[in-house]
């Protein structure tokens, strides 16, 4: 067994705690207290200062591991300094560490006022470990290695597009595009940190909140400066194999490429990153029959040539998604 699914295995064997320090985290599933006179490692995040458990990192963290179990000058002082990353983003993580999941509102009524966030895409340590071992050489440094002989992912493994659930407010998709916004960030510093067990949730809950986008299917819809900055990170920051968490972007921008708002707004971006315009060719081939060629006319408007496309698209299936990530992995090397 590699280092990192070792590492997710030993995730599935801590009690679920909540951290006591914040109300909000009472909300949070399996809470235990841990003392606070047991704290054993200080992290310095940007500005904050987080006393920690070192078990409860260490389980969780090949990066911790490696810097307080190693050697290091960090182990012998039991600090750890990460002052250039964000600090909303690891306290997230430290949520995750301490209970399972982590929370993308402020304060517990607006988690119970949106009805979205880790009470609907919440997993149990079997379901992520699950999840991890069905992703093999998809999830970066801290995903499990390609098995030696090669194997069918089977289709269930990924999430089968489900029709929207939610008003279709813009008050909703200003939610759910925060809560893709900080599954993006925690799945990076997941990452960074080599944290498998964290990059699984935050990787449901991306691909979640872009489906609903997708199924929501608002005219004029167009992402925010800000979820333009995240997709450049994401293609920026991560491993060029890391592609679980770039397909639900690349099926975006391959879904509403003609809606004169939304291309405006990512065109720049994709003329500036070869791989994410590769990634959306690579979607619009397989959403498109290699037997239909899609003929536009000049008479023809722009919305009649939008309705004609849409018509011969096909539905993305979980097993189109997994062809699309196992072409974009093998054209990765």
């Amino acid at each position: 067994m590699g280092k990192s699914a070792h590492n997710i295995t030993l995730h599935l064997f801590i009690s679920f705690t909540a951290m006591a320090s914040k109300p909000v985290l009472e909300s949070l599933p399996g809470i235990q207290k841990w003392p606070e006179e047991f704290k054993d490692v200080t992290v310095f995040c940007g500005s904050e200062t987080f006393k920690l458990h070192k078990a409860i990192f260490c389980s969780n963290s090949q990066y911790f591991t490696k810097a307080l179990c190693g050697g290091f000058e960090d182990a012998e002082n039991s600090e750890i300094e990460l002052a250039s990353e964000d600090s909303e983003t690891f306290e997230r993580l430290v949520q995750f560490c301490y209970s399972g999941t982590y929370l993308d509102c402020a304060t517990k009524f607006e988690q119970e006022s949106q009805n979205h966030g880790f009470g609907a895409h919440y997993l149990s340590p079997a379901e992520l470990f699950a999840k991890y071992q069905s992703l093999p050489g998809l999830l970066g440094a801290a995903g499990p290695s390609l098995p030696k002989a090669k194997t069918e992912v089977g289709a269930k493994s990924l999430r089968e597009q489900d029709e929207i659930t939610f008003p279709a407010s813009p008050g909703a998709m200003a939610a759910i595009e925060r809560s893709i916004l900080i599954a993006g960030r925690v799945y990076i510093m997941a990452e960074m940190l080599l944290m498998p067990a964290a990059k699984v949730l935050a990787l449901e809950r991306f691909r979640a909140g872009v489906d609903d986008i997708i199924n929501a299917d608002l005219p004029g819809f167009a992402p925010t400066s800000e979820l333009i900055e995240l997709i450049d990170n994401l293609y920026t920051n991560l491993l060029d194999t890391d592609v679980a968490v770039k397909e639900p972007i690349c099926l975006l921008i391959a879904l509403k490429r003609l809606e004169p708002k939304f291309w405006d707004s990512v065109s720049p971006m994709m003329r500036n990153n070869g791989a994410l315009a590769v990634g959306v060719t690579n979607y619009i081939n397989l959403l498109i029959p290699s037997n239909i060629i899609v003929v536009r006319t000049p008479s023809k408007s722009s919305s009649q040539t939008q309705t004609s496309e849409r018509s011969i698209l096909q539905k993305p299936t979980a097993q189109m998604r997994q062809m699309w990530m196992e072409k974009e992995r093998k054209q990765c090397g």
